[in-house]
């Protein structure tokens, strides 16, 4: 799952790939030391589902950057693509701000 219905943004058209739809959205880079991949941290706040409070769940994601464009701190657009290796299957859309 890609964020939750808040921060993330179906396409709302079918993809190039067929009849699904590729999922957006917009999050802050946490590493990009590696060449051409970049480390996003999707952070999201769900109730406990007991105890009803709020609180913090975050994935880590894999997203393939081709000009390493991405620094640590960036807020970035990313896309899901065709799977590039085991771990990556989004690409980097653009940088939204810089840091």
């Amino acid at each position: 799952r890609l964020g939750g219905n808040a921060r993330a943004n179906d396409t709302g058209g079918e993809s190039e790939s067929g009849g699904h739809r590729a999922r957006v959205a917009t999050f802050g880079i946490v590493v990009s030391t590696t060449p051409k991949t970049a480390t996003v941290l999707v952070s999201r706040k769900v109730p406990h589902p007991r105890y009803h409070k709020l609180i913090n769940k975050s994935k880590k994601f894999a997203v393939h950057d081709e000009e390493n464009t991405a620094k640590v701190g960036d807020v970035v657009y990313i896309k899901q693509c065709r799977p590039m290796s085991k771990s990556k299957k989004f690409t980097l859309g653009e940088v939204v701000t810089a840091k």
